[in-house]
């Protein structure tokens, strides 16, 4: 049987209470755990002002400047967006396995050949995707509008595209006039080019 204080307090504790080692073991401990949860929200904080910082969320608007930008199309040249200021111009985010991207692909160069007299210019743009796979499948499909590929995903995290395909139709004067995400027919592609030409 145990020893026990006067108040029926087990001796060890008694003695762990009354121990110098004992509190500042104790007083450590909380000051190591305190330590630790600071540390792990500060980190979980800065994790999330980074994220933030790369998403850009929401800088492509209508009715706003189109966000500027330079990219090299799969031939080689270089399509940089203000230089075609005064003319429309159509970006199609896509990827070479999206099915519904394929399917409107047809429409999209029937559609924007039936539109070059106005000065139109369209660029397809692959989001995650590298110019070797971009290449293959454009020559596959016989398409001859430009084309580049968005390896790095840094231009379609600018234009905040969520999903594909999507389309910013885009007016002379440099801004959005109609955005869409999801594919289009003919009738709807030809609507929203009437409202940059």
């Amino acid at each position: 049987m145990s020893e026990t204080n006067p108040a029926d307090e087990p001796l060890w504790r008694a003695k762990l209470r009354n121990s110098k080692i004992a509190t500042v073991s104790i007083v450590l401990l909380v000051a190591l755990v305190a330590i630790i949860a600071f540390a792990l929200t500060n980190l979980a904080s800065k994790e999330s002002a980074q994220s933030v910082e790369t998403q850009v969320p929401g800088v492509a608007e209508v009715g706003k400047p189109a966000p500027d930008f330079t990219a090299t199309l799969i031939d080689g040249s270089t399509f940089k967006l203000s230089d075609y200021q005064g003319e429309p111009v159509w970006l199609v985010f896509q990827t070479t396995w999206c099915s519904g991207c394929k399917a409107e692909l047809e429409s999209v160069q029937k559609v924007s050949d039936s539109a070059q007299d106005s000065g139109l210019r369209v660029l397809a743009i692959y989001v995650g995707e590298d110019v070797d796979t971009v290449r293959g499948f454009v020559s596959r499909m016989g398409i001859s509008f430009g084309h580049a590929a968005d390896e790095n995903g840094k231009l379609s995290k600018a234009y905040g595209v969520s999903g594909v395909p999507a389309h910013f139709f885009i007016a002379a004067d440099g801004t959005i006039a109609q955005s869409h995400v999801g594919v289009l027919d003919e009738r709807q592609m030809s609507e929203n080019l009437l409202r940059i030409r």
